[in-house]
């Protein structure tokens, strides 16, 4: 008996403590919940100042400054030029106009004197152009072309010549030129020929016949001679 009370005062002690130990926590827990309650209100109220509205009233726009008035200029006394007289000097200016008779009303003649007569100049006479008409031929058809040279014909030459004709009033070939390059033999063939059979009617102007000058083409061809 003496030996199991002891035991359980212990066991009673503690848990005693135990308890108390709990109390405390709990305090500590009630305060620190406490304590954040109030920083959160206190906080808040910080966070929430008050809205104050102040309205200010705009300042006046500054006045301008008065422009300094201009010095009235002093009044001249000095004479115009109106009232500057000077003393006029008579001119005689001549007019033109015959004197007036003292005897006269006054009346002028201005009957203007007699006008020369303007002569139109005569109609100009239009431009002649004279009427003109080139050589016709006027020869048979068996003559028209020239013998052919001997030697071209042995060696089957053929040629085609361009030739400056020198026509008269008359209507005879007086001259036969090449007009470029010609063979001396064909050339010679047709000066002879063209000279001595080839005529024209000559050439007119305004009706008058007159020499003039052509150029023709004249050929040359085996299967013609």
């Amino acid at each position: 008996m003496l030996a199991y009370a002891p035991e359980r005062r212990a066991i009673g002690a503690g848990r005693n403590s135990r308890n108390t130990l709990m109390l405390v926590v709990a305090g500590h827990v009630a305060l620190v919940g406490v304590a954040l309650t109030t920083r959160m209100s206190i906080d808040r109220v910080i966070d929430e100042p008050p809205l104050i509205v102040d309205n200010i009233k705009p300042e006046d726009p500054p006045k301008p400054e008065p422009k300094p008035r201009a010095n009235p200029q002093p009044e001249s006394h000095s004479a115009s030029h109106i009232d500057q007289t000077e003393r006029l000097v008579p001119v005689d200016v001549p007019l033109g106009l015959p004197p007036l008779d003292a005897g006269n009303s006054g009346a002028v003649d201005l009957t203007p004197g007699p006008q020369p007569e303007l002569s139109m100049p005569p109609d100009p006479q239009p431009l002649h152009v004279p009427v003109k008409a080139g050589p016709i031929l006027r020869i048979a058809d068996a003559d028209l072309r020239p013998p052919y040279p001997t030697d071209k014909l042995r060696a089957e030459e053929e040629a085609t010549l361009r030739l400056k004709l020198t026509i008269d009033e008359k209507g005879r070939v007086v001259a036969v030129d090449p007009v470029g390059k010609a063979d001396p033999s064909f050339l010679e063939a047709a000066r002879r020929h063209l000279i001595r059979t080839w005529r024209y009617k000559p050439a007119t102007v305004d009706g008058v016949a007159t020499g003039t000058t052509m150029v023709i083409s004249l050929s040359f061809r085996l299967e013609d001679a």
